[in-house]
């Protein structure tokens, strides 16, 4: 979804309190780019971003988590 995608949304929600989620993809390798992407859906109104973790072994799921979110501060 691009920052325009998410303008659109909150457009067409009108004054009505919608909370927008954006992501649903695993991480990419670039980091700092997917840092740009979230920064620039959250200027666009995002108000969620939500990284996808692929089903795995308990050792690959646990890394996963124990990463933390990307943050974008």
């Amino acid at each position: 979804m691009t920052p325009d995608d998410v303008r659109a949304l909150r457009a067409a929600a009108g004054a009505r309190p919608y909370t927008i989620t954006v992501g649903g993809s695993g991480r990419s390798d670039d980091w700092e780019a997917e840092r740009e992407h979230i920064r620039a859906v959250a200027g666009a109104s995002a108000d969620w971003w939500i990284e996808w973790v692929p089903p795995s072994d308990r050792e690959t799921l646990v890394a996963s988590v124990e990463r933390g979110p990307l943050r974008i501060e």
